[in-house]
């Protein structure tokens, strides 16, 4: 696969994270479980803003992804593959958390 397929893929499961964000919003309640690691209570939650916040982090995050893969693969074509597959791995995980959370939520 090439860049430009990894760059595509990710940011097209960023855009469809963010628009079911948008949509179920008002179904959303404020605060959201997203720490699993932590005991039962207050301290798994999270607001549903911070959610949102983090959503346009990893896509922030995303993008440096594809500056530094180019940057990196100027002479390796390998290097840069890696860096970007490394990179929508990310955001396949973070998709995995987020509809994990909005199942239990809305009880999908």
């Amino acid at each position: 696969m090439k860049v430009r397929t990894f760059f595509t893929a990710g940011l097209t499961l960023i855009f469809l994270m963010g628009g079911s964000l948008i949509w179920l919003w008002r179904r959303l309640p404020p605060e959201l479980p997203w720490f699993y690691s932590l005991p039962w209570g207050e301290q798994q939650l999270i607001r549903k803003e911070w959610f949102a916040a983090m959503l346009g982090g990893l896509t922030i995050l995303f993008v440096l992804t594809k500056f530094i893969a180019g940057w990196t693969g100027v002479k390796d074509e390998i290097s840069k593959n890696t860096i970007m597959g490394g990179g929508l791995l990310v955001v396949i995980m973070y998709l995995a958390g987020f509809v994990r959370v909005i199942s239990i939520v809305l009880g999908i």
